[in-house]
């Protein structure tokens, strides 16, 4: 068995035999001219160091995360939680200077995303010139992508025909590129394109193929239409379907190889609003022991992307079966999180039971989580009993199931004090120390949904957080204390992001202070990202946190890393936390790089995803929904190069 796994920028893959290494630890996946580091990379080509080395320079630790720690976890959800791109007013802590501290507090935040005459005059023309004029295929596939991402609809034309222009490219990597630009751009033009490709009118790569198939899910209800769904609806079970080439003539059925089912089985739970022809095939493919191993796992997914209560038996069994493969229970229990509800009992005493006595450790880690999702959801609400039948707020989502108000308040009650009591004796007494971190962020995603709640858990994580001396378990603490929005423990999480030499631990410091708006960070944060002397990884993290705080002067430090730092690999971060942070004179820096031909072309890939996240169109970003609950214990090339594209 071979591992695939990015190397470079873009598409570009290679197989790799250290299985074992890449178990034991957390595999690169470089995409689209920016390194995307999970935890604890070890990588020459992003710049992290190996375990128990340093970065020329640099005071700080990088360690091996275990796969399953926690940390994955935040990579693929952080983003959402953190509400990175937003625009929203903020509040802030702390006395750090009149003007910066009103700005947090009340004032409009200034505009990341260039106007649309910047994006359609100078944006579009930039990338589409790489595209004309350079023959470097990761500059290439990544301008593909962040044209896709940022193009206004005046330009949405001009740039599917780039996109199809490149389908048949001879290099897979910009033939995949292209055909998931197509689903990123929703344009209604590509719905034919992308059957072409997945049912074999092009003979494409079965990965190329897969990307197509990928891409009709992204291409949403509205653009994609009945006919992407039927077609994914068939890949997903496995059939062929015939098409008519230019000359009329029927073309041959192709089989759909196992990749491109499982890229139409993610795809279907990317559909908004999923009808019910969607949610019964997920559900049979789920039931089926029949269905191929590597299949299952990734339809019960889906079905949690799609929340339909209807999948709850189906994932519920499998969850208690012992017999079904750890993959599948895995993904059941995420599942679980997002299709049950709170009040269901055997569903919460399922996932409990789980998370106390299970015997494989991603299988109890994703069932706390889901139980943080399942406290955070809206319940679904009663119909009223005054006169039989719904009123008010109630006729809209009344279910006559759920019996009387009152009981049904009751009930509620009842099942959040149960989970409460869960979250605080897991993070006091934990019956498993390795599952501590998971229920401190499983108690911060719930306790952030419910402000009552707060102040217990609040309690006790400050509590534990002052007794804790393991920096991942540290940082699970402050994370959640961030999400919980307890403000006051800012100080001294700000004490312990400058005193730390531990790089994980202060990347995620420094997010909690972004979370809790705490300004008298902010001159510290903007010392750290323009310094010389960090990695990648934690320039990345606590240019996040700066994009939340909005301050002045983040964009300046880290031109002058993109322009004087002779070192690519710091240079490529620079490039993509100016697109992180947005704003005029980050676009134009970015402009320039992109331009600068006597930058290396790994460089000036970095500038081309810059580009695509400063000007993104969607918030958050199009492969958010990917990342959200994702199994990455699953191995399937196309959805792991998805999820990691920058």
């Amino acid at each position: 068995m071979s591992v695939v796994r990015r190397v470079e920028p873009g598409f570009r893959w290679q197989a790799s035999l250290l299985v074992v290494a890449w178990l034991a630890t957390v595999p690169v996946a470089a995409a689209h001219g920016g390194g995307y580091q999970l935890p604890g990379t070890s990588d020459k080509a992003t710049g992290v160091p190996t375990p128990g080395s340093t970065v020329s320079g640099s005071r700080y630790r990088t360690q091996a995360v275990p796969r399953d720690s926690w940390e994955f976890w935040w990579e693929y959800n952080g983003e959402t939680l953190l509400g990175l791109g937003t625009n929203a007013r903020r509040s802030v802590t702390g006395t750090q200077g009149e003007l910066l501290a009103r700005r947090l507090a009340g004032a409009p935040r200034r505009a990341r995303r260039p106007d649309a005459y910047r994006v359609t005059a100078d944006i579009v023309p930039a990338l589409l010139d790489v595209l004309e004029r350079s023959q470097n295929t990761e500059l290439i596939d990544s301008a593909l992508l962040a044209l896709a991402r940022s193009a206004e609809a005046v330009s949405t034309d001009g740039v599917t025909d780039a996109a199809v222009a490149r389908l048949e490219h001879p290099d897979p990597s910009v033939a995949s590129a292209a055909a998931l630009s197509l689903g990123v751009l929703r344009s209604p033009r590509s719905v034919p394109l992308l059957k072409a490709v997945c049912f074999g009118e092009f003979s494409r790569p079965v990965l190329v193929r897969a990307f197509a198939a990928l891409g009709l899910g992204l291409l949403g209800d509205e653009a994609g239409g009945v006919e992407a769904r039927e077609a994914l609806l068939a890949m997903a079970r496995g059939e062929g379907m015939a098409l008519a080439s230019a000359t009329g003539e029927t073309l041959p059925v192709r089989p759909i190889a196992g990749e491109v089912r499982v890229a139409a089985v993610v795809a279907l739970g990317l559909l908004d609003g999923a009808p019910q022809d969607v949610a019964a095939t997920l559900v049979a493919l789920v039931a089926d022991a029949r269905t191929p191993f590597s299949l299952r796992p990734h339809a019960a997914i889906a079905l949690g992307r799609i929340g339909d209560p209807a999948a709850t038996p189906v994932l519920l069994g499998i969850l208690r079966d012992p017999a079904a493969s750890l993959p599948l229970r895995q993904s059941a229990a995420a599942a679980l999180g997002r299709v049950a509800a709170l009040t269901e009992g055997p569903v919460v005493d399922a996932l409990i039971d789980e998370a106390l006595r299970g015997r494989d450790d991603p299988v109890r880690h994703f069932a706390i989580m889901a139980l943080g999702r399942l406290g955070a959801a809206a319940p679904p609400v009663p119909r009223s009993a005054a006169n039989g039948g719904p009123t008010g707020a109630d006729a809209a989502h009344g279910d006559p199931a759920l019996g009387d108000p009152d009981s049904f308040a009751n009930r509620l009650r009842a099942a959040h004090d149960r989970l409460t009591a869960f979250f605080t004796k897991a993070i006091e007494r934990p019956s498993r120390r390795e599952s501590r971190p998971w229920a401190c962020v499983a108690a911060g995603l719930y306790g952030r949904a419910h402000r009552d709640r707060r102040g217990r858990l609040a309690e006790a994580l400050g509590a534990a957080y002052g007794r804790e001396r393991n920096a991942s378990v540290r940082g699970a603490l402050v994370v959640a204390l961030g999400l919980l929005d307890a403000r006051t423990h800012a100080p001294r999480i700000e004490r312990d992001l400058r005193l730390s030499n531990d790089e994980v631990f202060k990347g995620h410091a420094a997010q909690t202070l972004a979370l809790l708006r705490h300004a008298p960070s902010v001159p510290f944060l903007l010392d750290l990202v323009g310094s010389r002397r960090i990695t990648p990884t934690l320039r990345l993290r606590v240019t996040s946190a700066l994009a939340l705080l909005d301050p002045a002067g983040g964009v300046e430090r880290l031109v002058g890393v993109l322009r004087d730092v002779p070192d690519r690999r710091m240079q490529g971060a620079a490039a993509r936390a100016l697109g992180q942070l947005g704003g005029e004179a980050a676009v134009q820096a970015l402009l320039e790089a992109v331009a600068d031909e006597s930058l290396s072309n790994f460089v000036r890939a970095y500038a081309v995803v810059g580009l695509g996240l400063a000007a993104e169109r969607e918030v958050p970003r199009w492969n958010a929904r990917l990342r959200e609950d994702h199994n990455w214990h699953l191995t399937a090339p196309t959805i792991a190069y998805a999820i990691d594209i920058l």
